[in-house]
C-alpha cells in the first residue's frame, strides 16, 4: 500500500479508506496483546486518525481473541482517559458502538464504569467523565504487564 499522491508507485492502494482500516485493524487483532496495547497507545496521540481503525479492532479482538481479552483493551482504554483527555474513552465508547445490538456479557463492574462515563457524558461533562474513578479497583491481579488493575480476566 502507498500514497501514490506523495509520488509514489504503489502497487495496492485502497480508494475506499474502509478497506485499509478493516485490514490494519485485522492485523493487530492477530498480535500479542501486550503489542497490541503498545501500538494502541502510541494511535492514542493522534487523535481522529486512528478512529475507525480502534473501533473495529475491538470487534475483532472479540471475534479472533475472545470477550476476556476485548475486555481488556476497553479497560486499556479507559484507563488512559485522564492521559488522553478523554479521547481514549471517546475510542472506547466508538469501539462498543461496532457491536450494534448485539448483547455483549461483560463484567459487572466494567458496565457499571461505562454507565456511569456514557451518563456523564450525556450530560455533556466530559472533564468529569474522564477523571471518574473505577468502580472495579478491586479485581484480581492483572493480566498483562501494561494493564491495571482492572485487566485481570473474571472468574468463571
Amino acid at each position: 500500500m502507498g500514497d501514490p499522491s506523495a509520488g509514489r508507485d504503489a502497487p495496492y492502494l485502497f480508494a475506499h479508506r474502509s478497506f485499509s482500516e478493516y485490514l490494519t485493524a485485522r492485523h493487530l487483532s492477530g498480535l500479542p496483546e501486550t503489542k497490541v496495547l503498545e501500538i494502541v497507545d502510541a494511535r492514542l496521540a493522534q487523535p481522529g486518525r486512528w478512529q475507525d481503525t480502534l473501533a473495529l479492532l475491538g470487534r475483532l479482538v472479540w471475534l479472533r481473541r475472545g470477550p476476556a481479552r476485548f475486555e481488556r483493551l476497553l479497560i486499556h482504554l479507559l484507563d488512559r482517559r485522564r492521559q488522553t483527555g478523554g479521547e481514549s474513552l471517546l475510542y472506547a465508547i466508538r469501539m462498543l458502538g461496532e457491536f450494534g445490538d448485539t448483547q455483549l456479557e461483560l463484567a459487572a463492574t466494567l458496565l457499571d464504569d461505562l454507565a456511569l462515563d456514557f451518563r456523564l457524558l450525556a450530560s455533556g461533562d466530559l472533564e468529569r467523565a474522564v477523571r471518574s474513578p473505577s468502580a472495579s479497583s478491586a479485581t484480581p491481579a492483572p493480566a498483562s504487564p501494561t494493564c491495571s488493575s482492572r485487566c485481570a480476566q473474571r472468574p468463571p
